[in-house]
């Protein structure tokens, strides 16, 4: 036997008028508010005394006119359990183990599944972020919506994201010489939250936490957040960046040490293409010979590189990945750039989830030349990290010949 699931006496047909009386509730509430508002702002200060009761109670007399809300939240658990319960009782496909929210709920779930009965998704966005205008340097702060892989079910966003503007900003950097530049640590607040029942909510999300920002240049330390090592391209030994790996391409011929024109640092990484090379350096995670950094299953990464060609380039593709052992991309790990779109200082920046299934050898970053190379260029400073945070790195700029460079972005 299936769930009713709309119609008379439907599950969803139940709750969704108990929702509409719960909004309706909702609805008076505010609009008392607003009244109560225009009331007091006919009167002046020196008369304010003559509504003082309204003025001294009006948040307490709200908070009471939504009292019933209790009442209609508790019609609503109810209905959902009982329903889901009667409905184990016969049903062939399993049973309720306990009648409680949490369990009829996962019940609910899969008796959906099973049926293919669906509810509409809630659509989530982001606005672009806006950096302070008095802020010093030009970091980069990424946002994700991403959900978690292990109860995404195939979503793609929280379907629960409340509706706020997040602030971010800098609680403490180089200048108190505690910390070294490129450890700044940022502080992000949200709206404050209030409990469900009561007339603001939803509100804001309450949140409040620090994190140390990321910088290609710091790879170690009680603050680093990098998972690379030398991703600046500042060790170089005979021509081969120190830490990475060449798996097509011959150092000093394909690529080597760059020192003549620094954007920040004092080296970087030159590709010198030949027309025809797929030049591609990697660096192995969790090994002493490329970084210790490693993956944690289902946590969120950002990958992010700036580059910029002398705009004389009209072909060539530069893509930094992470990739398997069998050289197979992680899934949404991969960004590719074309020359032709880097006659300016360009950042791309990809966000992904680690895969819930880690595999035995763990993983590397890949920069490669992806196609149609041009004759000469160079690359620099990529980074990768487990935070959303990015910071510049170590990067080169490299006259007459084409070039990309990768790097975290700068200061914040």
């Amino acid at each position: 036997m299936a769930l009713t699931y709309d119609g008379t006496n439907g599950l969803f047909t139940r709750l969704g008028k108990l929702f509409g009386m719960m909004d309706a509730v909702r609805t008076h509430q505010l609009d008392l508010k607003t009244r109560a508002e225009a009331v007091l702002a006919e009167y002046s200060d020196a008369d304010m005394y003559m509504v003082a009761p309204l003025l001294a109670n009006l948040e307490a007399r709200l908070q009471q006119t939504g009292a019933i809300l209790a009442d209609l939240q508790r019609a609503c658990t109810d209905t959902l359990v009982e329903t889901c319960w009667a409905d184990s009782l016969v049903s062939t496909r399993g049973v309720l183990p306990e009648r409680t929210l949490e369990q009829a709920l996962l019940y609910l779930m899969r008796e959906m599944a099973a049926d293919s009965e669906t509810v509409n998704r809630t659509s989530v966005t982001k606005a672009s972020v806006a950096a302070g205008g008095s802020n010093t340097g030009t970091g980069t702060l990424v946002a994700s919506e991403l959900v978690p892989l292990a109860f995404s079910a195939g979503g793609t966003q929280y379907p629960n994201v409340r509706t706020e503007r997040l602030e971010v900003r800098c609680v403490q950097d180089a200048q108190d010489g505690a910390i070294r530049s490129g450890e700044e640590v940022f502080e992000l607040r949200g709206f404050s939250a209030y409990p469900n029942l009561d007339y603001r909510f939803p509100a804001g999300s309450g949140v409040r936490m620090r994190m140390p920002s990321v910088h290609a240049g710091v790879d170690s330390g009680p603050r680093y957040s990098n998972q690379l090592r030398n991703s600046g391209f500042d060790a170089f030994t005979s021509d081969l960046p120190d830490g990475w790996a060449a798996t097509t391409g011959a150092a000093s011929t394909d690529f080597g040490e760059e020192t003549s024109v620094v954007y920040r640092g004092a080296s970087s990484l030159r590709f010198d293409g030949d027309g025809a090379t797929l030049t591609k350096l990697r660096q192995e995670l969790g090994t002493a010979d490329g970084t210790t950094g490693t993956l944690v299953a289902d946590r969120l990464y950002v990958l992010s590189f700036v580059g910029r060609s002398d705009g004389s380039a009209t072909t060539g593709v530069v893509r930094v990945s992470l990739q398997n052992a069998a050289g197979t991309v992680i899934t949404g790990a991969s960004t590719t750039v074309s020359y032709t779109a880097l006659a300016t200082w360009t950042r791309s920046t990809v966000t992904f989830r680690a895969p819930l299934s880690l595999p035995s050898r763990w993983p590397a970053l890949c920069t490669r030349w992806w196609s149609s190379p041009p004759q000469s260029a160079t690359v620099t400073a990529c980074m990768w990290t487990r935070w959303c945070w990015q910071r510049c790195g170590k990067s080169r700029q490299a006259t007459r010949r084409w070039w990309c460079w990768l790097a975290t972005p700068t200061s914040w």
